[in-house]
């Protein structure tokens, strides 16, 4: 696939600084729209999706630092999985009848936040995360999505890890809340 790439690419040197970025983000962005997905195919397709994006804008990102880009990336992942998942109709993670059969601890964030998520659609917890303000917003989907550590997060945002651990932790109590209040779910019942 990367010389298909490749070959879009005129410039000898945009294609070796490509083909640079190709390999050192390849299989993050596949890894991302894994966990986005679930599936493997559909990973696939979100991955060639973000590559064709990176090309036609390709003259743009050259010229940022390592952080930036990888926050484009990142961002371009989560936005074409968000597409490709409304567009095919796949929001469902895990069928009701499995949900039953769930042991949660209701006492803990985490599992709360875990069953919820198993319950709810894909785009009802994106529509929940993306109201929230950006410097949560930011620290969720790198915590869950990308499942990166706080000490990570903080790397990337340029914050301090402490700073990363107090955001992770109110803005998940803020996603809790929200989806409780839209009514989708319940933590007596969870």
């Amino acid at each position: 696939m990367l010389s298909l790439y490749l070959s879009m690419i005129e410039d000898p040197v945009d294609k070796l600084q490509f083909e640079d970025l190709f390999e050192k983000y390849n299989l993050e962005i596949m890894r991302y729209a894994m966990a986005l997905t679930g599936n493997h195919q559909d990973a696939e397709d979100i991955c060639q999706n973000v590559w064709m994006i990176i090309i036609n804008h390709f003259d743009a990102i050259k010229v940022r630092d390592n952080e930036k880009i990888k926050a484009y990336i990142v961002k371009t992942t989560k936005n074409e999985a968000i597409d490709f998942l409304n567009k095919n109709k796949k929001r469902q993670f895990m069928s009701d009848e499995n949900i039953d059969n769930l042991d949660i601890n209701p006492n803990s964030f985490d599992s709360v936040l875990m069953a919820v998520c198993q319950r709810e659609t894909v785009d009802t917890i994106y529509k929940c995360i993306n109201s929230l303000d950006e410097k949560y917003r930011d620290v969720l989907d790198f915590y869950y999505i990308n499942q990166s550590s706080p000490k990570d997060i903080a790397a990337f945002l340029c914050i301090d890890v402490k700073t990363a651990r107090k955001r992770i932790e109110r803005g998940r109590a803020m996603l809790i809340s929200m989806l409780i209040k839209r009514g989708e779910g319940n933590v007596d019942q969870i």
